[in-house]
């Protein structure tokens, strides 16, 4: 019995998929979003934020320091949010 080319592609994909998937079994790292430089950074800004906003002078206005907060912690999370 033949198989048509779009089977054998489908066949090949999923054959793919499948030692993909063995590979991070076999403990093989699989790069996550904490790996990307650009997450770390945006990390180590957010940090940097929270301790300048727990300063006495910028303290003193709830909204605005969280607001900023907030903008840091967004920062991180659009990184860590997979690319399509």
């Amino acid at each position: 019995m033949r198989r048509t080319k779009s089977e054998a592609r489908r066949g090949q994909k999923e054959e793919k998929k499948w030692r993909t998937g063995m590979e991070a079994r076999r403990g093989e790292k699989t790069m996550t979003f904490e790996d990307l430089e650009g997450w770390q950074q945006a990390r180590q800004l957010t940090r940097q934020i929270y301790s300048v906003t727990r300063e006495n002078e910028i303290a003193r206005d709830f909204g605005l320091c969280g607001q900023i907060q907030r903008a840091g912690v967004s920062a991180m999370s659009n990184l860590a949010r997979p690319v399509k």
